[in-house]
């Protein structure tokens, strides 16, 4: 049995999971689909409501790494 390292992406003030991936990769693509990285300071779509951070978890003991 392998264990897969779960990637989340939490919401800094409410804790809740915004994003969840495979791996880290995956997990900025989706981020970045939803909320493209301005260019220049210019916003090309939809802000990030807030800060997030991003996790590495462990599926077995459920710890962050």
């Amino acid at each position: 049995m392998t264990n897969h390292i779960e990637y989340i992406a939490v919401g800094a003030s409410t804790g809740d999971i915004l994003f969840r991936g495979k791996d880290d990769t995956s997990l900025i693509r989706q981020i970045n689909q939803r909320f493209p990285l301005p260019i220049r300071g210019v916003p090309r779509g939809a802000l990030l409501p807030e800060p997030i951070w991003l996790y590495a978890i462990d599926p077995v003991t459920g710890q962050r790494i």
